[in-house]
């Protein structure tokens, strides 16, 4: 089975900056009398459209300096 690239983008993807959506969400906060607190783990936002997982067809995310993950998941079963 072949590899198909869906889309790429950086960290500038972000409203130009990660920092800057970091700034954004911030502010819209602080406008709601509310705050980031330390130790919060604070995502700025996806760079790339969302992948519609499919059953046993795994979808790897490749990062810089970071390395990459593979996600995947079984067949769907009723609740």
């Amino acid at each position: 089975m072949g590899s198909t690239v869906v889309d790429t983008a950086t960290g500038a993807a972000l409203q130009g900056h990660p920092a800057r959506a970091l700034a954004l969400a911030a502010n819209s906060l602080a406008e709601r009398g509310l705050a980031l607190e330390e130790g919060w783990m604070v995502l700025t936002g996806g760079m790339t459209d969302a992948v519609p997982l499919e059953p046993d067809r795994p979808v790897t995310a490749e990062f810089t300096h970071l390395g990459g993950v593979t996600v995947s998941c079984g067949e769907a079963r009723p609740m």
